[in-house]
């Protein structure tokens, strides 16, 4: 998708409910169908506080042709590779990264301060979320700080509803929660720079 003559990638996450108190209308399937139709690559879920598993990868791998993100804390490495043994093309990892596949890990760090931390060829997630409260993060925590201090690729995430929450410098971004409603500000978004 281009957006203001940038072009940013979308990555679709399927999920049903989540840890901060979110509960989808649709179902799982309901849910995929919107991602597989508005994602370039597809997020699925693997905790189980997201109604995620490992068997999710399975059945979507089946149901696509699109890649798929195994999206999860994977606090080990052993959970990473339990998640590319399941069909994953590319690894979410929260508050760590590793040198398993490091070009196939997206990293999503839990402070700024991490950033700095993160070798060059991974993939930096910033999350408007701060996992610990579900809020969204302060000003001294936001995208537009994690880009001025990591000039890889970025995805924005969370709090995404319409194509107008995209903020400049994101490579990717990821919708989830609100990605009904985002696919709906697509199908409206008169931009002529959109494609």
């Amino acid at each position: 998708m281009i957006i203001n003559g940038e072009k940013v990638e979308i990555w679709a996450e399927v999920k049903t409910k989540s840890k901060y108190g979110f509960v989808a209308k649709e179902s799982w399937m309901d849910r995929f169908h919107i991602a597989d139709q508005i994602g370039d690559r597809i997020a699925v879920h693997v905790d189980h506080e997201f109604d995620g598993s490992r068997d999710r990868i399975v059945q979507a791998k089946s149901l696509t042709d699109k890649e798929i993100i195994a999206k999860g804390w994977h606090k080990t490495d052993d959970d990473i590779q339990r998640s590319f043994d399941a069909g994953a093309d590319y690894i979410w990892v929260v508050g760590r990264f590793s040198m398993l596949k490091p070009d196939k890990l997206l990293i999503e760090p839990l402070h700024l301060r991490e950033i700095q931390s993160i070798p060059s060829e991974y993939w930096v997630v910033w999350n408007a979320r701060d996992l610990n409260t579900g809020k969204q993060r302060d000003k001294e925590q936001s995208f537009e700080k994690a880009r001025e201090m990591w000039q890889g690729q970025l995805c924005q995430a969370s709090f995404i509803k319409t194509v107008k929450d995209i903020k400049a410098g994101a490579n990717v971004i990821l919708v989830g929660t609100y990605l009904p409603e985002f696919a709906e500000s697509i199908r409206n978004y008169q931009n002529p720079y959109f494609i």
